[in-house]
């Protein structure tokens, strides 16, 4: 993902700048894909009893800038860490327990199916599959100093997150690996186990990109877009209906709003600022199965309806278009943490179709337009319904 850190007057302390639930099958030295379900991590032998077999976790909790100091406490964010980026607080939360991670190791007792998860010698595997999902978030907190480097930080390095340390860590604790994990025990001086019996690290390194750059926020939508009814035999004899779609814009162009910051342009290139329209991941989902999907891109052509396909009631074959003010198609995004795919994710330059209004104080408003259209889908045959559908404009510096 991409972080853009701002200043107070776009992102006051504890905004939430990024989030990313992450798999424990993407958390082993593979990486995206790194482990498979079923495959065996470790093998215990029959002497062992299974109720000892425990995941544990914590943030790395030797490490300064990754796990050790707990800040957010003092602004309502209770096991928010220093990270190495000044500014920015990450926690971690284990999905499997509710629980944050903390420098103090929790644990749970792992779950094994005595059928399934025996191999043929009555020795315990255990896979993949029996350890936790988690949940990263990342905070803004202007106390926090990160490594104190600020050469490193505003480099290409700190953009890059180029350091290698982990934020959290999960572990494994059974047939006496991990002896000494045990809970509310502090990381900052155990590490038990490490590393060839911890199979799971949530490191940002090199896989989120930091930036400070003056950007802009939406300040108002037109919050519903309701089509005069159509009939799906107008609909099949290419009938449309197309109404406006307003957005109003306020972007840091000038001092004293972009002080501290990047200067603010507009583009979809590298810390330029970018606006899309992102629609929900079952809306985006009913679009790829309708071959919706944009080619070498990641965006869809159009906003299916809530249910689609799977309400009886749902119009089918029939969606909803988005196009600059002369005409020209728009992509939508499946996901804002995807930046840097350019149209083809959904994304186009933010002041693009915008015209300049008033400024004050280094802060100028924008007002932008684009044209949403009811329209049958591509090759598709309309049977008659309703459609009903949400989507959010985003503004995400790239």
């Amino acid at each position: 993902m991409t972080i853009n850190m701002n200043n107070e007057a776009f992102q006051p302390d504890g905004t939430l700048l990024g989030s990313k639930v992450l798999s424990i099958y993407d958390l082993g030295s593979g990486h995206i894909g790194g482990y498979s379900p079923e495959q065996v991590l470790f093998r215990c032998s029959p002497q062992e009893s299974p109720e000892s077999f425990y995941e544990y976790y914590s943030t790395n909790g030797d490490n300064p800038w990754a796990g050790k100091d707990e800040e957010g406490s003092a602004i309502g964010l209770p096991e928010s860490y220093r990270t190495v980026q000044r500014g920015l607080m990450a926690r971690v939360t284990n999905l499997n327990t509710g629980e944050y991670a903390s420098r103090y190791w929790k644990r749970r007792q792992l779950v094994l199916d005595k059928d399934r998860d025996i191999d043929s010698k009555k020795w315990y595997l255990i896979k993949a599959k029996h350890f936790s999902n988690y949940k990263v978030e990342f905070f803004k907190y202007s106390q926090s100093q990160g490594s104190g480097d600020i050469a490193w930080q505003d480099g290409v390095a700190g953009q890059n997150w180029d350091y290698s340390q982990p934020i959290a860590y999960s572990a494994f604790q059974g047939g006496g690996l991990s002896p000494l994990l045990g809970e509310g025990v502090d990381h900052a001086s155990q590490w038990s186990g490490f590393y060839d019996a911890w199979p799971g690290a949530i490191n940002p390194y090199q896989t989120v990109k930091v930036r400070r750059n003056a950007s802009c926020r939406v300040e108002m939508v037109t919050p519903v877009v309701t089509f005069p009814p159509i009939s799906a035999v107008e609909l099949e004899k290419g009938g449309q209906r197309t109404l406006p779609v307003d957005v109003r814009l306020q972007c840091q162009t000038g001092a004293p709003a972009n002080i501290g910051l990047s200067g603010f342009q507009s583009g979809t290139g590298t810390g330029q600022t970018a606006m899309g329209v992102l629609v929900q991941s079952a809306n985006y989902q009913a679009a790829l199965n309708e071959d919706l999907g944009v080619p070498g891109g990641s965006g869809v052509t159009h906003l299916l309806s809530d249910g689609y396909a799977d309400n009886p009631a749902v119009a089918t074959g029939v969606g909803v278009a988005l196009s600059r003010p002369d005409g020209q198609a728009l992509n939508l995004l499946g996901s804002e943490l995807i930046t840097g795919g350019g149209a083809g994710a959904g994304w186009y330059p933010v002041l693009q179709d915008a015209d300049a209004m008033e400024n004050q104080n280094g802060l100028t408003r924008y007002h932008a337009r684009m044209r949403a259209t009811l329209i049958r889908l591509p090759g598709k045959r309309v049977k008659a319904g309703f459609l009903n559908a949400t989507a959010q404009v985003v503004v995400r510096v790239q």
